[in-house]
């Protein structure tokens, strides 16, 4: 698991094996490991493909969160997917 972005409330990561013929996608788990399962956003289209156990008010900001820092995050995966070494970005807001 390579975490890429952590914010206040929750982090986005990509697992390191995963199906390279999947579109891309990142996970997204809550900080406080209150979550038992967590989100998978599409990333060409920010749409929810699992919802996990998100509220509807927390997958809103998740998707203005992803916006945001859509290229950022895409950027990050694209290293993980090229083998590239990286370091979690810290977001305080």
């Amino acid at each position: 698991m390579a975490k890429l972005i952590i914010f206040v409330k929750y982090y986005f990561f990509i697992w390191a094996g995963e199906n390279p013929n999947e579109r891309k996608h990142i996970h997204i788990f809550r900080t406080n490991s209150k979550n038992v399962k967590g989100a998978k956003v599409w990333l060409d289209d920010l749409s929810i493909f699992e919802r996990g156990d998100f509220t509807e008010k927390e997958l809103n900001q998740i998707k203005k969160d992803l916006d945001k820092y859509y290229e950022l995050t895409v950027s990050q995966v694209e290293k993980v997917l090229n083998g590239e070494k990286t370091k979690a970005i810290l977001i305080k807001k």
